[in-house]
């Protein structure tokens, strides 16, 4: 049931990916290239997951992703929401970031000592 799921997850994906059309038609090529490769990575990426629970929440986790894009228009991953107050180190290639030293204690929800 959940392979049938998934190759057809997948297919819908392949197909996204092959009619996509850019908001800027110039990035047309670029971003349907980027769905393919993103699709066959993370498809490979959890091509043994065997757990039926991870594996349904990994389905729901890539429908939702097509459903934001394909609304947005945006074929890259949502950004994760930055408190403005935070102050990050960020670094672009690799898609990661974290909280410079001393910036957890201005975090309103935790991180540095409570305010009375």
């Amino acid at each position: 049931m959940q392979r049938i799921r998934v190759l057809t997850l997948f297919k819908k994906i392949l197909r996204t990916g092959r009619n996509w059309e850019a908001k800027i038609p110039e990035k047309t090529t670029e971003e349907r290239k980027y769905i393919r490769e993103e699709a066959f990575s993370k498809f490979k990426e959890n091509k043994e997951v065997k757990d039926p629970e991870k594996i349904k929440n990994l389905i729901e986790e890539a429908e939702k992703r097509l459903e934001i894009g394909i609304h947005y228009r945006l074929p890259y991953e949502r950004p994760v929401y930055l408190h403005p107050g935070a102050s990050y180190d960020v670094h672009v290639e690799s898609k990661q970031f974290k909280i410079r030293s001393g910036a957890a204690s201005k975090l309103p929800f935790g991180g540095g000592k409570r305010r009375t």
